[in-house]
C-alpha cells in the first residue's frame, strides 16, 4: 500500500533535528496533492494553540512542519528546514522567528525564489515585516479602542480619557489608535518613555506620578512589553500605584487579572485558537492567488478573549455579575 507523511513535527534540539512522524498510514493508493507549509514558533501554550487552530482548519489541504526553535536556534538551522520541508508557505510566531527568517532571506542570492511568509502573535508585526519581500502577517496587539469599548460596557463607567505608558517604538501604533478612540468620544494621554533609557523601572515611576497628577484620566492601558512589565515593575511599581490611584486597569496578559494579585482590572487578548483559524483562512487566500502577497499587508485579530478581576470590579465600581454576560472569564 502506498504511504505518505501526512504531519511532520520537527523539534530543535542542541545538535541536531528530532523528528517524530504522526499520521503517516494513507488509508488508499490515492490522495489530494497537499502543499507544504512550514510554521516556526517558540514553545509554549499560547503558540501550542495558534498551530492548533491552523492545523485543524489545513490539515486537508497542507502537510504541516512544526518547527520549534531554541535560544540556539540560528539562521543556518533555518536555511536547513527549508531545504527539508521546502514549503510554499511560512508561518512565523513571535519577533524572533520573524528576526531569523528575516536574516535568512536578506541572505539569499537575488535568483533565489522568495518564499511568501505570515507572521503572527508578535509584538508591532507591521514593523517587524518590513522591508522582508512576500510578507504579510496578522497583528496581536488588540486595538485600545476595542478594550477601552468593552470595558466601558462591562463597567457601565464614562471614560474620558485613557493613560498610556509605552516605549517611543509604539508610538506610531499609539498615535494611530487615538484616531478610533476619538470617534468613541475617547481621548488617549500618552507617556513615552525613551526605548534606551538606562533605568526602565525608574522612568515607569516618573510617568506614573504624571499621570496621578492628571485629573480626567479613567483607565490605564498597559502595553504587552517585557522591558515596562515584568515581575519587578509588577511587584514595585504597578501594582502601587493602582492600589493608590483605584484606577481601572487593562492589560493583554490574563494573568495579571488574577484577584490574587489584585492588579489589572479588565484584560482583552486575541483568541489563539481563533487566531491561528485565521492565519488558516489567509493562508488559504494566499494560496488561491497562486502564492503572491501584497507584502507588508497586516489584518487586526478577529476574535478576542475577555477577563475581567470581578473581585476588584465589584470593590471599585460596584460591578453584578449578572452584567457579564459578554465577558468570557470572570475571576473572582
Amino acid at each position: 500500500m502506498k504511504k505518505q507523511f501526512t504531519n511532520i513535527i520537527i523539534v530543535k534540539g542542541a545538535a541536531k533535528f528530532t523528528l517524530a512522524l504522526l499520521l503517516t498510514t494513507l488509508l488508499s493508493g490515492f490522495a489530494v496533492a497537499k502543499e507544504p507549509l512550514l510554521i516556526i514558533r517558540r514553545d509554549g501554550k499560547i503558540f501550542e494553540e495558534a498551530k492548533d487552530g491552523i492545523q485543524s482548519e489545513l490539515s486537508g489541504h497542507f502537510i504541516i512542519t512544526d518547527f520549534i526553535t531554541t535560544d540556539a536556534v540560528t539562521t543556518d538551522d533555518i536555511s536547513e528546514i527549508m531545504s527539508v520541508a521546502k514549503p510554499k508557505i511560512v508561518v512565523l510566531m513571535d519577533n524572533n522567528s520573524i528576526r531569523m527568517y528575516k536574516e535568512y532571506m536578506a541572505a539569499l542570492p537575488p535568483s533565489e525564489p522568495r518564499i511568501p511568509s505570515l507572521s503572527m502573535m508578535g509584538v508591532l508585526i507591521d514593523k517587524a515585516i518590513q522591508g522582508m519581500d512576500a510578507s504579510v502577517g496578522i497583528s496581536y496587539e488588540v486595538p485600545i479602542v476595542t478594550s477601552a469599548v468593552n470595558l466601558r460596557a462591562a463597567l457601565k463607567i464614562n471614560i474620558r480619557n485613557i493613560a498610556v505608558v509605552h516605549r517611543e517604538f509604539m508610538s506610531e501604533f499609539i498615535e494611530r489608535n487615538e484616531a478610533f478612540c476619538k470617534r468613541e468620544g475617547i481621548g488617549i494621554i500618552s507617556y513615552p518613555i525613551n526605548d534606551r533609557a538606562r533605568n526602565f523601572e525608574s522612568e515607569l515611576k516618573k510617568a506614573l506620578r504624571a499621570i496621578s497628577q492628571e485629573e480626567a484620566i479613567d483607565v490605564i492601558w498597559i502595553p504587552n512589553d517585557n522591558a515596562l512589565v515584568n515581575a519587578s515593575t509588577i511587584t514595585n511599581v504597578w501594582i502601587p500605584f493602582q492600589r493608590k490611584s483605584k484606577t481601572a486597569v487593562i492589560v493583554g496578559v490574563s494573568a495579571l487579572v488574577n484577584p490574587d494579585l489584585n492588579f489589572g482590572t479588565f484584560a482583552v487578548l486575541p483568541d489563539n485558537i481563533s487566531l491561528g483559524a485565521q492565519a488558516a483562512e489567509f493562508i488559504l487566500e494566499i494560496m488561491d492567488n497562486d502564492w503572491d502577497v501584497d507584502a507588508g499587508f497586516t489584518q487586526p485579530p478577529i476574535s478576542v478573549y475577555q477577563a475581567i478581576n470581578y473581585r476588584q470590579s465589584k470593590e471599585l465600581f460596584n460591578v453584578e455579575k449578572s452584567s457579564l454576560g459578554e465577558i468570557d472569564q470572570i475571576l473572582e
